[in-house]
């Protein structure tokens, strides 16, 4: 079974894709000042519905925020950075052991000046509710279970 996934987890694993990709530094949404850019904020908002006593959908949105330096606030940068955000994630991506599914991205430009580039991914997975891996850890097993077959003769 597929290990559960924390928030922490996929918020890393974005922030390291993008890192990578566009060797800038990212930051989580509570730095509010002296954030040196070209530079993406990630924020990241679940939430979670039941499915079974098992498993939980899970519904997750990835708000990426993009501040480009000073000389690259045009056009044709900010869609070659939602360009290259595309390839990153429409496919998806690995989390440690699971991989994550992307539904939608959409980007808007925000700021005084627009200038500023927001990438809203929506990424929806099941995942366990903790209960199947702490009935393993107690060592509750099913039941014995009896079975009769008759087979006949033709």
């Amino acid at each position: 079974m597929a290990n559960r996934l924390s928030q922490v987890a996929i918020w890393k694993a974005v922030a390291k894709k993008l890192h990578d990709e566009y060797k800038c530094t990212v930051y989580s949404d509570e730095v509010l000042e002296e954030f040196i850019m070209p530079c993406f904020f990630v924020k990241l908002l679940m939430s979670s519905e039941m499915q079974t006593k098992n498993f939980i959908k899970r519904n997750v949105t990835i708000i990426a925020t993009y501040f480009p330096s000073n000389e690259d606030k045009d056009e044709e940068h900010y869609l070659t950075v939602f360009d290259k955000f595309l390839i990153l994630f429409q496919m998806g991506f690995p989390v440690g052991d699971r991989y994550l599914h992307v539904d939608d991205i959409q980007q808007d430009r925000v700021g005084e000046e627009d200038d500023i580039l927001q990438i809203t991914m929506d990424i929806t997975f099941m995942d366990t509710t903790g209960r199947i891996e702490k009935m393993k850890e107690e060592g509750v097993m099913m039941g014995d279970v009896s079975l009769t077959v008759e087979v006949e003769d033709t």
